[in-house]
Parts: structure tokens; sequence; C-alpha cells
């Protein structure tokens, strides 16, 4: 299995304050581990009936109010993308509007913002 994780680089953090309190939240909740953070989200998750909700979202990243959609408009949707059909949901413009505004169009080259990638085999049985 392979596992990656996109760093943005810390020099060009959309924020001062996210740079500081992203590496304090890290140490603090490495203990807990990958595992260990998943069970607290599903907890946390589990307090609320998807059934009867009006609004779905995606708690994980941490994106906030823009990630809130109508969970009716949260319906299977198939899309050409790069030349391959793919699964998403009906109303993936406005998730990704909401998120970065025109998603579509680069921005100017000096907002432009490079991302690091690690990747880190890991063995059948390490965890």
């Amino acid at each position: 299995m392979l596992k990656a994780k996109d760093e943005v680089i810390k020099n060009e953090s959309k924020t001062k304050l996210k740079s500081i309190i992203k590496p304090i939240l890290r140490f603090m909740l490495k203990p807990i581990g990958a595992r260990g953070i998943a069970k607290k989200i599903d907890k946390i998750s589990s307090h609320y009936n998807y059934e009867s909700s009006k609004f779905v979202g995606g708690i994980a990243w941490g994106y906030g109010p823009q990630e809130k959609l109508l969970k009716s408009k949260v319906t299977n949707h198939k899309v050409m993308f790069e030349g391959i059909e793919v699964n998403t949901f009906e109303c993936y413009d406005e998730y990704l509007r909401n998120l970065y505004g025109n998603y579509m169009e680069l921005p100017p080259k000096e907002k432009r913002v490079a991302h690091i990638m690690e990747v880190v085999k890991i063995e059948n049985g390490d965890k």
C-alpha cells in the first residue's frame, strides 16, 4: 500500500495563524494515531441522523461551512474527467466553487502554490 501526504510549502501558508497551529495540532494528535482520529470522527458524526438531516458535508478536512451541501443535491452523477467517466455527486460544481471560487481558471503565477508530495510505501503488516 502507498500513502501520500500532500503539503503546501510551509512558507506559503494561507495564514500565519494556520502555519503556527497546524504543527502544534500534529504534535498533539500524533500519539492518538490515524485510527484514533478516525474513531473520534466516526463517534462525532454518528451523533447526527443522516436520514433526517437536510444538509451533509465533509468533516475531516476542516474547510468548514463551505462544505455544507443540501443532501437532496448529493446524488450519484457521472462526468467525463480527462477522458474517463468518473462518479461524483450532482452538485460537484457548487461544492468546488464554495471551496475554491473559480476553480476552472488558473490563478495568476504569483498566487499559485506549489505542493510537495511525500509518498511512503507501507509493507503488509506494518502500521
